[in-house]
């Protein structure tokens, strides 16, 4: 299973166990959320972002390329109000679903489990860490990050996968742009074929 695809099963198999309301947003992300993001997010929770960080252990296997990719799944709860400054309101919205997510995980070679496929290895170090802090509590936010490595096939990069890259426009001034016979700005729109 690839890397993309075995974050698409997460994605689906967390979004299937924990519809909404229970989670509002569950999506593929790009790394680790930063204080920035956090804010940006907020208006989803709760929510869950899915990221690849990453891998080791890169082996070949009978012709097939595995690697151990680390995984992060990113839990945003929030206070419901901003007349509510109950805790254990979003805390406990947290555990819950914290009490859903991790066995999902951890039996992830179950026909229930996020990654189901003979290619996908089992998923191994599973950690979950409460990220509370002054800056989180203030924002009325119940973080948590559930971590753990799992075996991935690297399956060959094939650009027919990507979107056709039909036109790219550009503007530049060529030559010295003070010398007499620099040449004025020039728009430019090249057409690409495709493969």
């Amino acid at each position: 299973m690839s890397v993309k695809a075995m974050r698409d099963a997460i994605v689906s198999a967390i979004g299937a166990a924990c519809p909404p309301p229970v989670l509002r947003e569950v999506i593929p992300y790009d790394g680790q959320l930063s204080d920035a993001d956090l804010r940006r997010v907020l208006g989803q929770a709760p929510a869950a972002y899915v990221s690849c960080l990453g891998f080791s252990e890169v082996t070949d296997e009978d012709d097939d390329i595995v690697a151990t990719a680390q995984w992060v799944v990113t839990l945003v709860t929030r206070r419901q109000t901003a007349a509510s400054r109950s805790e254990a309101s979003r805390s406990d919205a947290a555990t819950a679903i914290l009490e859903t997510l991790v066995p999902l995980i951890v039996d992830s070679n179950s026909s229930a489990g996020a990654c189901s496929t003979e290619s996908a290895g089992r998923a191994e170090k599973v950690r979950a860490r409460n990220m509370f802090s002054v800056e989180t509590d203030g924002k009325g936010v119940s973080l948590w990050v559930v971590t753990w490595e799992q075996d991935v096939s690297l399956e060959p990069w094939s650009a027919t996968a990507l979107d056709d890259l039909l036109t790219v426009q550009t503007k530049f001034r060529m030559g010295d742009h003070d010398a007499d016979d620099a040449i004025a700005d020039s728009d430019i729109t090249t057409t690409l074929e495709a493969p």
